[in-house]
């Protein structure tokens, strides 16, 4: 079963909801028998449903043996699960109650199980494949990630050494100013909280 929430109005590209947000370190496997079955879940961050494919794609490589590859992604408004031919609510569902409980986003699991023989019951499954994920995400850890806005600014050559300066402690990214006849053209990004703060201190 996939789950589609209603579809979030429309943001700028830039825009992830919150000041910051916290996803995995670095994409991880873990892998546990239990009761003969062996589940394999991968963590990783990623961006969008391309992004979990591509893994699911690489695990399915891995263990061409197993019978399902369930998922779970969580990237801002965009959530999906899978029970892959699991009892439903097997096993998207408790991985993905996994990710929210964390509070992580802009982040994907996926198990692949192979079966060893052994039914677990679907309290089992549910609870060997929240299991797996929590394990996993364990072992990768968490990375805060701040959430940037893109500016551009036109400024007369007069203004432009104190708009630099002014900009130093501001913002995170600033790139090499061009020129033209008109002035200067600075662009970057700053943080979503600074934003307004720059925009007023520029005006």
């Amino acid at each position: 079963m996939d789950y589609v929430p209603k579809p979030a109005a429309q943001s700028p590209p830039w825009y992830r909801g919150e000041m910051a947000h916290q996803t995995v370190a670095t994409r991880t496997h873990h892998i546990e028998l239990i009761k003969g079955s062996r589940f394999h879940a991968l963590v990783f961050p990623v961006n969008d449903l391309e992004g979990l494919e591509v893994e699911r794609k690489r695990l399915r490589e891995l263990e061409p043996d197993a019978q399902h590859f369930t998922f779970a992604l969580r990237c801002g408004p965009l959530v999906r699960f899978s029970d892959d031919g699991e009892p439903g609510g097997t096993a998207g569902r408790p991985m993905l109650e996994v990710l929210v409980k964390r509070d992580l986003t802009y982040v994907g699991a996926v198990v692949a199980r192979v079966f060893g023989g052994v039914k677990l019951g679907t309290g089992g499954l549910a609870r060997a494949y929240g299991g797996s994920v929590a394990k996993a995400l364990d072992a990768a850890g968490v990375h805060t990630v701040l959430d940037l806005q893109r500016f551009v600014l036109r400024v007369p050559f007069a203004a432009g050494d104190s708009t630099l300066r002014l900009l130093a402690p501001l913002v995170e990214e600033l790139e090499p100013p061009q020129f033209s006849d008109k002035g200067m053209l600075l662009q970057g990004l700053v943080r979503l909280d600074r934003a307004e703060l720059m925009q007023r201190e520029i005006t």
